[in-house]
């Protein structure tokens, strides 16, 4: 397999989106439904996807419920890790928009 992914770098980097797809209980036309539904940009941060992967903007990431398991939206692969990283708790990504905000205010008077 590994000789395979050497070999064929386009299609294997093709079957690794499609597996990132099922892994997540969805296929390629919820996804083209939810990109067309957002028009192309993160459900987050309303911006397109800017990271790289093999110099090839990656797709959006399917965003799910870690505890159901069920897909919500797509979202940028910052926004993504983000949510990830905060442990998808609601209270604790508004105390970090909060400290953000007051911190903010702060700089710009100085």
């Amino acid at each position: 397999m590994r000789n395979w992914r050497t070999e064929n770098p386009e299609k294997a980097a093709e079957q690794s989106e499609k597996d990132k797809l099922t892994k997540f209980g969805v296929d390629q036309s919820w996804y083209d439904k939810k990109f067309t539904e957002q028009h192309g940009v993160c459900a987050v941060c309303k911006k397109p996807e800017k990271t790289k992967q093999q110099g090839k903007v990656q797709r959006l990431s399917v965003d799910h419920d870690h505890k159901t398991g069920q897909p919500r939206a797509l979202l940028c692969a910052a926004c993504d890790r983000a949510i990830g990283l905060m442990k998808e708790e609601p209270r604790r990504l508004e105390a970090a928009a909060r400290y953000l905000w007051q911190h903010q205010s702060k700089t710009r008077a100085s």
